[in-house]
């Protein structure tokens, strides 16, 4: 709807104001937007709704209409289009829109984003990474290699280019078994590759090091614990046949050593994994979407909800208790993907799917009933660093409060994927402007925190 003193065109653009009204216009087209829908009376609103402004040049209608394009992102996101008279009116509200913005975003700061490494240009898509010797030393992967460097310094990332792997999809560093995990090639490979090798070999010992995959097809993999043993969990995904296979790895290991990384980097660790053995199959009928460590068993996330799988008998089950009325609100929707779980405290887990988060205990069932959090944006991963929960939209990042529900920050970041969802304590992301421009990495970073996270 307009506000006092606008008109609301037939095709949907809005005229605007006075330019005297231009500062109080925009501070309340930034301060505040629709609710989610659904939103329970523990959920504060949003102190700023995601927006972006630009200025259409190239679409005037006539001569003497300047447009000035309004997006608002989100699930339910729109574009409206408001028309200066003249040029200088128009250059003030973009102004001032921005200056509300900023000063918004600056009083609900509890982030913020710090690059860790050089720009990656259009050519080049990141698409993973992870780091190790406590933050310092980072590993990223793109569709053209991996890339080693020193967080913070830009210059000494290097293409490690005695890898023949030109499609990286996901990594993940293992520091106690000194070893790194990767799904690469067309054919999606999985390959545990000696962080020792891998980093200090020389030009001769690099030129022969060569690792077998452990398994083709790989949709994603996950390093964890069953019974106090480190485990690596393959999974094999496919939607034609609506099914999901995983391979249950244990490390053989061989005596430790010391390993150096160059001059400031080393790699910690009890003993390197020298090979892996499959010790399990298990068997879903659904297509999965992410895995899940708990104390003796794995939570799934796939097509039919949240999965629990008992590694010892290998049977599944629902996580969610299906005799809980309350949690009638997800069973009953088939379109809903479950994406994370995390353990927060007193035996409870916040679910988080791509349209909304809640409680329960335990035993499957709805806990905090008055709880709940309705995503502006469509989540495909998440972050929980206590007491937020960061989620990821394509275009921005909200970030909870876990206890409240309420938001606390929106972080508009243009093109945006998280490089490291599962792996916690790592925030690691890419962003660029457009896919036409260059992608940048980027750690997000508590203002308090006096070490990255």
């Amino acid at each position: 709807p307009a506000s006092a003193g606008q008109t609301v065109s037939p095709s949907g653009t809005i005229r605007t104001l006075p330019p005297t009204a231009a500062s109080a216009a925009a501070a309340a087209a930034t301060a505040a937007g629709p609710a989610s829908p659904g939103t329970p009376a523990t959920t504060a609103s949003a102190p700023v709704r995601p927006m972006a402004v630009s200025l259409e040049t190239d679409t005037q209608k006539d001569k003497y209409a300047y447009p000035l394009q309004i997006t608002f992102l989100g699930r339910n996101g729109f574009t409206t289009t408001l028309y200066a008279n003249k040029l200088a009116d128009r250059k003030q509200w973009y102004q001032s829109i921005e200056q509300q913005q900023q000063e918004l975003m600056e009083r609900h700061c509890k982030f913020e984003l710090v690059p860790v490494a050089r720009q990656f240009p259009a050519g080049i898509r990141v698409t993973t990474a992870d780091v190790y010797d406590q933050g310092r030393g980072v590993v990223i992967g793109t569709d053209h290699g991996l890339y080693l460097g020193v967080a913070g310094k830009p210059t000494s990332y290097q293409r490690l280019s005695h890898l023949k792997h030109d499609r990286v999809h996901q990594i993940e560093i293992h520091e106690r078994l000194n070893v790194m995990a990767m799904i690469a090639d067309k054919d999606r490979n999985l390959y545990v590759y000696p962080l020792d090798h891998l980093m200090t070999a020389t030009t001769s010992s690099r030129h022969g090091l060569r690792v077998k995959a452990l398994h083709t097809h790989v949709s994603f993999f996950r390093f964890g614990q069953f019974q106090d043993q480190d485990i690596l969990c393959s999974v094999r995904s496919t939607t034609l046949s609506n099914q999901t296979i995983i391979h249950v790895y244990k490390p053989v290991l061989a005596p430790p050593k010391s390993r150096t990384l160059g001059r400031f980097l080393s790699l910690g660790g009890d003993a390197l994994a020298d090979s892996w053995k499959c010790i399990k199959e298990c068997y879903i009928a659904a297509e999965s979407t992410s895995l899940h460590f708990l104390r003796s068993r794995l939570c799934v996330g796939c097509t039919r909800g949240f999965e629990i799988v008992d590694l010892a008998t290998m049977n599944t089950q629902s996580l969610l208790d299906p005799a809980d009325a309350s949690l009638a609100f997800v069973n009953k929707r088939d379109t809903t993907q479950p994406i994370a779980l995390f353990r927060v405290h007193d035996g409870q887990f916040l679910l988080c799917y791509d349209v909304f988060a809640f409680y329960v205990n335990r035993n499957g069932q709805r806990a905090r009933s008055n709880w709940m959090i309705h995503w502006v944006g469509t989540p495909t991963s998440f972050k929980f660093e206590y007491p937020y929960i960061l989620a990821f939209d394509s275009q921005f990042i909200e970030i909870y409060h876990v206890e409240t529900a309420s938001v606390v920050q929106v972080i508009i970041t243009g093109n945006c994927a998280s490089l490291s969802p599962n792996k916690m304590h790592v925030n690691l992301c890419a962003t660029s402007q457009s896919p036409a421009h260059p992608q940048e990495v980027l750690r997000i970073q508590h203002l308090l925190a006096k070490d990255p996270i």
